[in-house]
């Protein structure tokens, strides 16, 4: 059975509009799904050890590995998933908006943990500079869509929404 995980912004909660629109596609196409509350902590590692605990009890309550896993992030869920990669090797990574390089957030992995990776971002990021996108893309050969949107992707969810499709059929 595959199974994503969704992991949303700082100032966003687990069931945004991004995550929403993308859990209907995943059920849509028979994947199950889960999305971590990170509210109570504004604190990246703190949120990276709440995905990996999330992770570690359902593999003791499955009584499986990770093998089948997807992990979906945005902004700074986009920098957990990424973070928690390297642990757990899901098998891919869909990520939009991904905070990366910021002042305050530790250092990613050299590699992250999957082999297949997808990276959405808006060429009017205001807070993400594409030009660091586009090198992390780069540096781990993931799929890159450059949109003409900014930070929330707001404009781009019909667009993402059928690349998600695309990335869940492509892993299946």
């Amino acid at each position: 059975m595959w199974h994503i995980v969704f992991s949303h912004g700082q100032e966003s909660g687990p069931w945004g509009s991004k995550i929403k629109r993308l859990a209907n596609t995943a059920a849509d196409l028979g994947f199950s799904y889960a999305s971590i509350d990170y509210r109570s902590s504004k604190d990246a590692e703190q949120r990276v050890g709440m995905l990996l605990n999330y992770l570690e009890q359902r593999k003791s309550e499955a009584k499986g590995g990770t093998a089948n896993l997807i992990l979906v992030g945005s902004s700074m869920g986009a920098y957990v998933a990424v973070r928690a990669s390297a642990n757990i090797k899901p098998s891919g990574l869909f990520l939009l908006a991904p905070a990366l390089g910021l002042a305050g957030y530790p250092e990613l992995p050299p590699y992250p943990g999957s082999g297949s990776i997808e990276v959405v971002h808006g060429w009017h990021d205001e807070l993400i500079p594409a030009e660091r996108v586009i090198q992390w893309s780069r540096q781990h050969q993931a799929t890159l869509h450059l949109v003409d949107d900014g930070h929330r992707l707001l404009e781009a969810m019909p667009l993402i929404e059928q690349w998600f499709s695309r990335f869940l059929k492509d892993l299946y």
